[in-house]
């Protein structure tokens, strides 16, 4: 941590012992203990990164769906035009569909509660991505009984082939995400 670089022993180990301290009692990153026996030693233990306050396993050794991770594809770093020019609610919703099924639909009134950020963001961050081509969209509809055609449009979305992670590692489908569409 370099605490020490412009820093007494003494203040650096105090400064030290604060920064872990952050990171152990509200967040739950890491459980900080003194050394029984040695009291300018800490045993500091990470934690898994969800707060829960659980051991940390490297992704994918977690037993459960819980421990799904992602991969971004090393063309979005190379790519100019996705790296350079997305802006956050586009990388808000281009995570969302890494971690979707491929042709997800994504009604923007529920991802507040399935996301936790406005309709409105939803709805920029798509937009974002389908005009800088990093996304597709297809209509689909769905039965409807009570409107006057019987069906309802709906909108579908999947990323371009060149930013989908391969068949291996994209979500289940009997779990499936949130937006999973019929």
């Amino acid at each position: 941590m370099d605490a020490d670089l412009h820093a007494t022993r003494a203040a650096a180990r105090r400064g030290a012992w604060r920064a872990l301290a952050r990171l152990d009692d509200p967040r739950k990153l890491v459980l900080c203990a003194r050394v029984s026996g040695e009291p300018n030693k800490i045993r500091v233990t990470l934690l898994r990164e969800d707060g829960s306050g659980n051991d940390y396993t490297p992704p994918g050794e977690y037993e459960g769906t819980a421990d799904r991770y992602l991969r971004i594809p090393t063309a979005f770093w190379t790519n100019g035009k996705a790296y350079g020019q997305l802006k956050l609610p586009g990388l808000a919703m281009l995570l969302v569909l890494l971690a979707e099924k491929p042709w997800v639909s994504l009604p923007a009134e529920r991802t507040p509660q399935w996301y936790g950020w406005s309709a409105d963001t939803t709805e920029r961050g798509l937009r974002e991505l389908l005009t800088l081509g990093l996304a597709e969209r297809r209509e689909s509809y769905k039965e409807a009984p009570l409107t006057p055609t019987g069906s309802t449009l709906f909108h579908q979305y999947n990323l371009k082939r060149w930013l989908r992670p391969p068949a291996g590692q994209r979500p289940d489908r009997t779990t499936g995400g949130k937006g999973t569409a019929k």
